[in-house]
């Protein structure tokens, strides 16, 4: 397998982890129960789109939000070229990822009201996928760039 044909392999899949991660967002993601009973479900774009305000707020059990950040970076990497550091940002993505599990409790309101998470949802495990498959098809894609033959030493 020549350098080309597995540049072509990192985009593919880069952008199937992107196109995952995209579809996550219209799927609920958690299911709630608030205080007083009544259940809810949050979509994974609610999520995706203020889940770093539980980082701002100090609440460490919110890291794994950065797994989306380290997962952007991962994929301009593996399009640029760049098959090592696709590897690292992916493994600890993946890591923080897992520490989504950690997350007990989220606020429902600006009142400070706090619902149980009592499950998790298709969004959810789109997401944790989309991360899992970066991680490996990016180890993959870099083994494979270590055994090719470089076109330029003859």
């Amino acid at each position: 397998m020549n350098r080309q044909q597995i540049h072509v392999i990192a985009v593919v899949s880069s952008l199937i982890s992107v196109a995952i991660v995209f579809a996550s967002l219209f799927f609920p993601a958690l299911y709630l129960r608030a205080p007083n009973g009544a259940s809810s479900e949050w979509p994974g774009g609610m999520l995706f789109f203020f889940g770093w305000v539980r980082i701002l707020s100090m609440m460490w059990d919110g890291l794994g939000w950065l797994a989306n950040v380290l997962l952007m970076l991962a994929v301009l990497d593996s399009v640029n070229r760049q098959y090592r550091s696709p590897v690292i940002f992916s493994a600890i993505g993946f890591a923080l990822a897992m520490t989504s599990f950690l997350m007990k409790e989220v606020w429902l309101n600006e009142a400070g009201t706090k619902g149980v998470i009592v499950g998790y949802g298709a969004g959810f495990y789109l997401w944790m996928s989309a991360i899992a498959l970066n991680l490996v098809t990016s180890t993959v894609v870099y083994a494979l760039w270590l055994r090719a033959p470089d076109r330029n030493q003859r």
